[in-house]
């Protein structure tokens, strides 16, 4: 532990240092803190770098240079702070040049690795093969350029000889460039994953040669492995493989890459795994693969929600063969003790089993499923726990999983609170064994399966499914209603539903699940009173309706934090390239009310400037109001359409956007696009956003209001507060005509306060606040307004406004004090200008008397004139 500079105590910030020819290490940390080195050098460091031990806080290491190093340039062991490696150039380390170990979360990103014996690795990450790790133990590695460099050759036996390394983590290692790696004899694999979890998605990963496999996976029951979207382009020779997996009873995912070729025999030939190796390899699941170097191009057998190939009639919902032995139930059977299912459970048209707990039951009751063992269901099953209690699901066998309990078309719908089919008071654990003949795809089965009829099932949890926790199988018109359930930790959705009606959800819980909370191809859904947290993904829903639902779908007094984006390709029936999307609610009617959305931002933090981040999208949102979005990341991005009216008696319902606050959140922006009905804006605050778009950063305003306008009705933009927003150049931009009062434009940091886009005369702002400026400041209130066309500003823009002490800037009535004394010519002039008006007014009066509806006071528009009557009260 000998260092150049030693801190036991205290806190330091190094910025601007040099440091070199150092005998020992260059820093080491083993209580205090190293809070931030920032633009530093290390150079010829007999040692390693940085060196931090235990519980030392946090470190951000940005914009370094490390070279010669003989050891590790930055090395952490047992470490629980957060450590971020940023913006920084690693050259000549003589180990891996960055080495982590501890709980994290550690974060290398955007940095530039050349000529290193090494350039990752990630040990000692406790981690329990039956349970998902916890969010702060993530480890992230992005967008790094890691070219022409060596493996590690000097670190002990396990570690050795690869370029990356992982064991124990959980990583995300995603768009690196990963080419010309220089092999030695000691080497053997590119990267190395051995008893972890790793989401390899997006590298560039070729013109590397002479390694074993690329790729190589390894470790037991608890290695899981995705591999999406990589170019795999190596110089693979004979008895050489891009992807190899030597963990027995594991199946790598690794669909959607580019493997040097579209052929699928060409492409089984870069690949190491059971159906080649034996009894002593897992599965490597390659198809469908991308068939060109294209990351956007859709794969219609996984994409396509219409794919003859996907939606075949093998779809899991009818597990049982002609040549199974089966536990057939003919009439009644009652379950009440715990029971071993070794043999696949068939339920017929007139049969009822009744699965629930002994009248003097201490420790409930549990239902042990072998391997791939299924209930199919064409009768009535009822399942009834107590809360205390609950009917218990669970492996026979803790290392393979069980089936699922499939209700079949025929099967009898739950008909009341305890008639027909139903579950109560029940957890499924480890079930959903993938058994199709299809590719693998968690979200198209589940431990729960529904084929036709209503389902009702209340209290019951579905934990650690394979594939998702629940799954509705296309067509089915079922209505698949679940209370106080909790879906956790799920390789799939919590609920993925093909069905053609309704899946809704009231208090219920979405942890962890690895796709979305709820996923939809087809049907509506009413989420309320709901809890979404960690999850990839929260709420996915067909971006085409299929007819009409017969009443708006709703997303109520939910919770939605700490979720993470997931890619718009895993949003079912979403083609949209290199889109990240959160909450995606489709094109049916919704209404947004007193949601909570807080926290939520994506994986690849570091690449999200070049790609869109939907954190909310709807193409038919008829309200959105009293939700609170804060702290979070990507665009609002909805839609307000109305159908052509039949009747004036009967105008469109305005849309509705009230309030609701938006503070705090990255990449933000919100974009309303209103057609067919009246826009009113009110009371909403969007304070302290950051617009960061690369890309468009003269394009994407902080709020924007396209249309909104009705007949001769405009938009309303009332008493909202649009505060200290940045990173772009307008705050709010309009389109259609509008009144807007009582708001309040304060944004240091923009340079225009409102854009209007169109005919300069169908804007109106009075009463407004524009910034901290005098009843004399009217050229620099101005200055903070643009129009799309030229000519100057309409003083009807900026009437009377807010001024810094709060009252009115009266600037009319300082107009016409200040004219000066009329010649008679200019009287004259008046007088016949004013009997003009007069004409005019008179002849327009008439016209309305003539055209006003009868049996109606004020026309069709007394309703709408009087609420905005009392909204502005």
């Amino acid at each position: 532990y000998g260092a150049a500079i030693t801190i036991s105590g205290g806190k330091l910030e190094m910025d601007s240092v040099i440091l070199q020819h150092s005998h020992s290490n260059g820093i080491v940390v083993r209580s205090g803190q190293l809070q931030s080195v920032h633009k530093c050098t290390f150079q010829n460091i007999f040692g390693v770098g940085i060196f931090l031990y235990g519980s030392v806080g946090d470190t951000t290491i940005t914009e370094c240079h490390f070279q010669e190093c003989s050891a590790n340039a930055v090395l952490t062991t047992w470490y629980s702070g957060a450590l971020v490696v940023a913006g920084s150039e690693f050259r000549e380390s003589g180990r891996y040049a960055v080495q982590v170990g501890g709980d994290g979360p550690f974060r290398v990103a955007e940095n530039t690795f050349r000529t290193n014996a090494g350039v990752f690795a990630c040990r000692y990450n406790s981690r329990e093969p039956t349970r998902m790790p916890l969010p702060k133990e993530k480890t992230f590695v992005g967008d790094n350029d890691m070219r022409s460099n060596a493996v590690d050759r000097a670190s002990d036996d396990w570690s050795r000889g690869n370029l990356i390394y992982v064991h124990g983590c959980l990583v995300h290692i995603e768009n690196n460039r990963i080419e010309e790696t220089m092999k030695s004899s000691s080497a053997k694999n590119l990267i190395n994953v051995f008893d972890a979890e790793a989401h390899i998605i997006n590298n560039t990963i070729s013109q590397n040669s002479g390694f074993a496999n690329t790729i190589n996976i390894g470790g037991g029951v608890g290695t899981f492995v995705h591999l999406q979207g990589n170019y795999l382009e190596n110089a693979v020779q004979p008895n050489e493989y891009e992807v190899g997996n030597e963990a027995v009873g594991v199946t790598v995912d690794a669909r959607r890459n580019w493997w040097g070729c579209a052929n699928e025999t060409c492409i089984l030939g870069k690949v190491l795994d059971f159906h080649n190796g034996g009894d002593g390899f897992g599965v490597v699941q390659t198809q469908p693969a991308l068939s060109a170097r294209d990351r956007t191009e859709v794969v219609p057998d996984i994409e396509d929600v219409d794919s003859q190939v996907w939606w075949s009639d093998d779809f899991d919902l009818d597990p049982l063969h002609d040549d199974e032995v089966r536990y057939i139930v003919e009439t009644e059977d009652l379950w009440t003790a715990d029971k071993n299912v070794t043999q696949s459970v068939w339920i017929k048209k007139n049969g009822l089993l009744t699965i629930t707990l002994a009248s003097d039951a201490v420790n409930g009751t549990t239902i042990y499923m072998a391997p791939n063992t299924n209930f199919h269901v064409e009768g009535t099953l009822q399942i009834l726990g107590s809360a205390a209690m609950p009917v218990r699901f669970v492996r026979l066998d803790p290392d393979a999983p069980w089936g699922s309990i499939t209700f079949a078309s025929g099967a009898a719908a739950t008909s009341g609170e305890y008639s027909g089919s139903y579950i109560r008071y029940a957890n499924f654990e480890g079930g959903g064994a993938h058994m199709s003949k299809q590719p693998f795809n968690p979200s198209r089965a589940g431990m729960l399966q529904v084929a036709g009829a209503d389902l009702s099932v209340a209290h019951t949890r579905f934990l650690h499914s394979t594939t998702s926790g629940v799954a509705v199988r296309r067509g089915a018109a079922a209505t698949v209603r679940f209370t106080n359930c909790t879906f956790a930790q799920n390789r799939g959705s919590g609920v993925a539903y093909h069905g053609s009606a309704w899946v809704v959800c009231s208090d219920c819980a979405f942890v962890s699940n690895q796709q979305f909370g709820v996923m939809l191809t087809r049907g509506y859904f009413n989420v309320t009173a709901s809890v979404f947290t960690h999850n990839q993904g929260v709420l996915c829903s067909q971006r085409r309706a299929i007819g009409s639902p017969g009443e708006v779908q709703q997303f109520v007094d939910n919770r939605v934090s700490h979720n993470e984006h997931m890619a718009a390709l895993d949003c079912w029936a979403d083609t949209t390239a290199d889109v990240h999307k959160l909450l995606s609610l489709g094109s049916g009617p919704v209404v947004l009310r007193a949601n909570l959305i807080a926290g939520n931002h994506p994986v690849a933090r570091a690449s999200r400037q070049r790609r869109r981040m939907d954190l909310l999208t709807g193409d038919q949102v008829l309200e959105l109001s009293d939700c609170l979005i804060i702290d979070s990341d990507g665009q609002v991005t909805i839609g307000s359409v109305a159908a052509p009216v039949q009747s004036w008696e009967a105008p469109p319902e305005p849309f509705r956007m009230e309030d609701n606050v938006f503070r705090d959140n990255g990449f933000f922006q919100v974009l309303a696009e209103v057609s067919g009905r009246r826009a009113l804006v009110s009371r909403n605050e969007l304070i302290g956003n950051e617009v960061t778009d690369s890309t468009a950063l003269h394009a994407l305003p902080v709020f924007e209001l396209r249309g909104g306008a009705y007949d001769r009705q405009p938009a309303n933009l009332t008493n909202n507060h649009f505060l200290g927003n940045e990173n772009t150049l307008v705050a709010v931009r309009l389109s259609a005509r509008t009144w807007a009062r009582w708001n309040w434009f304060e944004n240091p940091f923009v340079k225009y306060e409102l854009e209007f886009v169109g005919d300069p005369g169908l804007f109106a702002g009075y009463l407004n606040y524009w910034g901290r400026y005098g009843a004399k400041d009217e050229a620099l209130v101005v200055a903070r307004l643009k129009s799309s066309q030229e000519g100057p500003i309409p003083p009807r823009w900026y009437g009377n406004w807010i001024t810094r002490d709060g009252t009115p800037s009266l600037h009319a009535l300082a107009d016409v004090e200040a004219a000066p004394a009329e010649d008679g010519n200019s009287i004259v002039n008046l007088f016949h200008g004013l009997v003009l008006l007069g004409f005019l007014a008179a002849l327009g009066l008439l016209l309305a008397l003539f055209l006003r509806e009868p049996g109606r006071p004020g026309g069709r528009y007394a309703a709408l004139d009087l609420e905005e009557r009392a909204a502005r009260d």
